[in-house]
């Protein structure tokens, strides 16, 4: 059993656990360990924390108004799965608000940030290179996630956030073979260069086309993905 809660005096150390608990399910969603579509049983994690099973109630609540979790009536709580729906819809916007990172990350660029484009560059180049899927998804999100926050715009982080496309990649991962990643690396390499040399205008349309032909290929999936 793995202890993160050592309950010590009443309302603050109820709120501490739960946000513990919170923090806990969140990172084993997003590194995978509890995948999309999986059941989160009350009794398993009050008995694998050491919590009570309010804690773990309102710390899944927490999650679900993240849009982490869903709970059905007479089902229980589990990882949300997406269905073709959500994937039209996240993707739509991801055009969108993507695009718009890009281009503002080119335009405030700095050393930093740079800097950091780089490393990912080549680690993600070394990942496709060794086939190795897990890496190179995980280094796919950090890339992302660059832009997004070095477009310096609070909305995009917000609306990106609620997203969840992290976890939405999970759902589709057993799919994402070597030639995935030789696709996906060489729109990569080419949004980079655009970047890198400020051709913001060029930067935004290639992450259009990048996250466009993403949501094509996910939505030829079998149903089976989707249920």
């Amino acid at each position: 059993m793995t202890t993160i809660i050592e309950p010590q005096n009443e309302a603050a150390e109820q709120t501490s656990s739960v946000e513990r608990t919170a923090t806990w399910l969140r990172d084993k969603i997003y590194e995978g360990e509890l995948m999309p579509g999986q059941r989160l049983i009350e009794a398993d994690l009050t008995e694998r924390l050491g919590i009570s099973r309010s804690t773990v109630r309102e710390a899944i609540r927490r999650l679900t108004a993240e849009g982490l979790i869903e709970s059905r009536y007479h089902y229980g709580a589990r990882v949300r799965r997406f269905t073709r729906l959500d994937v039209s819809s996240i993707y739509q916007v991801r055009q969108v608000i993507e695009g718009l990172a890009v281009r503002l990350t080119t335009q405030f660029m700095d050393e930093q940030t740079k800097e950091e484009l780089r490393r990912l560059h080549e680690e993600l180049a070394a990942a496709k290179d060794e086939g190795d899927v897990k890496r190179y998804m995980e280094l796919n999100g950090d890339l992302h996630d660059v832009f997004i926050t070095a477009s310096r715009n609070p909305f995009i982080s917000e609306i990106a956030a609620r997203l969840n496309t992290r976890i939405l990649r999970l759902q589709f991962k057993q799919v994402f073979d070597m030639e995935n990643m030789a696709i996906s690396h060489a729109d990569h390499c080419a949004i980079v260069s655009a970047v890198m040399r400020g051709d913001a205008q060029e930067a935004e349309l290639l992450m259009r086309a990048h996250i466009a032909r993403s949501q094509q290929q996910i939505e030829g999936y079998d149903d089976s993905f989707f249920q």
